[in-house]
């Protein structure tokens, strides 16, 4: 099914494991709840797509277009972003357990990741990505923030106890409350 144009169908809850939809265009698409696991959506157009709750573990979305989809509550472990647009989107309560996740190249400007669980993500020098999203709640535990700008980003209730290579300056810049955890060294 590379190439398909599947532009504003309701596939909600649909049975898409392993599905090839290389290139396909899936804009404005109903995807609540679909099982997209090990599907192959490479450079696939999914821009404004509803992805609420769906099952993209294992899902290979190299460079495909997500900007403006609604992915709340998704399952993302597992999962190939790399290069994948992700802006704008809604992320809430996103499952991308970065341990196994690659979200390396994502552009996550003006997403929504309050609650994301982003443990062990690599965030090394992400310049824009960062800048100004809402990570309220957001899990990031073991993730790498070496270089990456926190500028305006909404670090309320945050967890950032274990993250490695968080700076004072970052902090500085970055929006925190009484309920975000901080670092030995950095309270």
């Amino acid at each position: 099914m590379g190439n398909a144009d599947l532009r504003n169908t309701d596939l909600g809850g649909t049975m898409l494991s392993g599905a090839l939809l290389v290139n396909a265009d899936l804009r404005g698409a109903k995807l609540f709840a679909a099982d997209l696991r090990d599907a192959l959506l490479s450079d696939a157009d999914l821009s404004g797509t509803d992805l609420r709750g769906a099952h993209l573990r294992g899902a290979r979305l190299h460079r495909a277009k997500l900007n403006g989809s609604d992915l709340e509550d998704g399952d993302l472990r597992s999962s190939d972003l790399e290069g994948a647009d992700l802006s704008g989107s809604n992320l809430k309560r996103v499952d991308f357990n970065s341990k196994s996740a690659k979200v390396s190249g994502a552009n996550l400007s003006d997403a929504n990741l309050s609650g994301a669980n982003l443990e062990g993500a690599n965030l090394k020098n992400m310049n824009k990505e960062l800048n100004g999203i809402p990570l309220a709640g957001v899990v990031l535990d073991g993730a790498n923030l070496e270089g990456a700008n926190l500028t305006d980003a909404d670090l309320s209730g945050a967890d950032l106890s274990h993250v490695k290579n968080l700076t004072r300056k970052q902090l500085d810049s970055a929006r925190t409350d009484k309920e975000t955890r901080l670092p030995a060294g950095l309270s």
